[in-house]
């Protein structure tokens, strides 16, 4: 029993000890958080920003629509690049 005891305390004051910081931390601390999505924006002010809804054909959207909501949407002709 004195053994198991002895191992647990060791064990718990080696755990507490590991948690403590042994310096502080810089000021710039934390910076990568806040650089690394600032990083995977494309463009943040793209020229077409102001633009206002891109050109598309109403009617022909709707047409599109109904196709895909009915599940009848038109196959795309087969392109190649071998001359058949």
């Amino acid at each position: 029993m004195r053994t198991t005891t002895t191992i647990l305390v060791l064990a718990a004051v080696s755990v507490v000890g590991a948690c403590k910081h042994r310096e502080p931390l810089s000021a710039d601390f934390g910076n990568s958080v806040n650089q690394n999505p600032a990083l995977h924006v494309v463009d943040p002010q793209p020229a077409s920003a102001g633009a206002g809804a891109p050109n598309l054909e109403g009617t022909r959207a709707v047409i599109g629509y109904g196709r895909y909501l009915t599940d009848t949407v038109e196959t795309p002709v087969a392109e190649s690049t071998a001359d058949e």
